[in-house]
């Protein structure tokens, strides 16, 4: 058993933790369209997406037509069985996702809620 990389916040040691104890393994040659870019122990911020574009060898294009998640469906190299299965609306966000609006928000679960009030007036007190 591993444990997660001890210098960082303690919210963010126990949720890795959790995930190790908890999660299962995955083979990364079998389920390579799970595998992505990895983090580091900085702070993600607007250079982030240039800098990961740099390390894995990407372009940052702006100029596209069309913007999505991948340019094709097709590079996925799905078998017939499970392309066939996919629906439209699906294929069309990866491959068009600049025209979704995307909002996103955080809402706890009641068990938790009274460990996020603390963590959010001790950690902003002190940030």
């Amino acid at each position: 058993m591993r444990f997660a990389y001890p210098m960082q916040k303690i919210q963010d040691w126990i949720t890795q933790q959790w995930v190790i104890l908890g999660g299962r393994k995955i083979d990364s040659k079998n389920n390579d369209w799970l595998i992505g870019p990895f983090g580091n122990l900085e702070p993600i911020n607007n250079d982030y997406i240039h800098k990961l574009a740099e390390k894995e060898n990407l372009i940052v294009d702006k100029e596209t037509k069309t913007q999505g998640l991948i340019p094709s469906i097709q590079q996925l190299h799905l078998p017939e069985s499970e392309f066939s299965q996919l629906s439209l609306k699906v294929i069309d966000f990866y491959e068009n996702t600049s025209n979704y609006n995307l909002s996103f928000s955080v809402k706890w679960n009641p068990f938790f809620n009274f460990f996020s009030e603390f963590y959010f007036k001790n950690y902003l007190a002190t940030d």
